[in-house]
């Protein structure tokens, strides 16, 4: 919603042809792939309040291109959009490259399935750590468990942590 608050105050916006400009600009130009969007435009007094609809994507993830900075990707976390980690990026397009995901069970796994089962949640930086490899091997291998149904990966404002999927049988 544009012309609104966060306290919920309707401010509105003075025209709405510069912020659809402005949307559909961010929309197919900064966005990597370009994303649809449904701009709706309700009159409020002398001003407009803006309601911009955008479908999920099908093929993620979505970057964005700002110029002169490298491109991003992020995520909405409740009421906040905040930056994608380096591993949720790769599980968005893993989920979407429509390939099957394999992983090895060695003694890395192993260790990381005795600390879940006791400790509930792992970050990258405390997989690294336990079973005494890189953080980008460490990374790699959350990943992969995530893409192969095996672990869930929660995006926290500081850190991405990781969880065992419980089945209900």
């Amino acid at each position: 919603m544009i012309g609104i608050d966060d306290d919920k105050t309707i401010v509105g916006v003075d025209s709405y042809y510069e912020q659809e400009f402005l949307l559909d600009e961010a929309a197919n130009f900064l966005c990597d792939p370009a994303i649809e969007h449904i701009v709706e435009v309700f009159p409020h007094g002398k001003k407009d309040v803006i309601i911009v609809r955008v479908q999920e994507a099908e093929l993620k993830p979505v970057m964005v291109n700002t110029p002169g900075k490298p491109s991003a990707g992020f995520i909405r976390v409740n009421d906040k959009s905040i930056r994608a980690s380096r591993e949720m990026l790769k599980v968005l397009k893993n989920r979407t490259s429509g390939h099957d995901i394999t992983f090895d069970y060695g003694k890395n796994e192993q260790k990381l399935f005795r600390f879940l089962n006791e400790y509930e949640r792992i970050t990258v930086n405390e997989f690294s750590n336990l079973v005494n490899i890189s953080k980008r091997r460490a990374s790699r291998i959350l990943v992969n468990l995530v893409s192969a149904g095996v672990l869930n990966l929660f995006t926290h404002e500081k850190a991405d942590y990781y969880t065992l999927v419980h089945s209900d049988n």
